[in-house]
């Protein structure tokens, strides 16, 4: 039997198992339960070579995107702090409420 599941694959499907509420620690909404179970099916074998394959690009491309979409939350509320924060100092500035730096 050919190993159809690529190393990237592997490293996915592992992250998976150890952890099968990764993506849920990431932020997600939708723990996507349904991960651990496949993953394990692909890093134990149990499938046709054929199957593995499709399986593990569908497993990676969800991961994917999942972890893709939390980073793009994360650096949303990120960015929404910063502009909050510069728009306060800009206020108290402006109202002379600002401490000068000491050097």
């Amino acid at each position: 039997m050919v190993n159809a599941v690529t190393p990237t694959e592997r490293l996915v499907c592992q992250a998976l198992v150890a952890d099968g509420m990764y993506c849920a620690d990431q932020g997600l909404d939708d723990t996507h339960a349904y991960m651990a179970p496949i993953a394990n099916a692909l890093l134990r074998g149990d499938l046709g070579d054929s199957a593995m394959a499709s399986l593990g690009r569908e497993l990676v491309q969800r991961f994917l995107l999942d972890i893709r979409n939390a980073v793009a939350e994360e650096e949303k509320a990120a960015d929404a702090l910063i502009a909050e924060e510069e728009s306060r100092g800009r206020l108290e500035r402006s109202l002379g409420m600002s401490i000068p730096y000491a050097a």
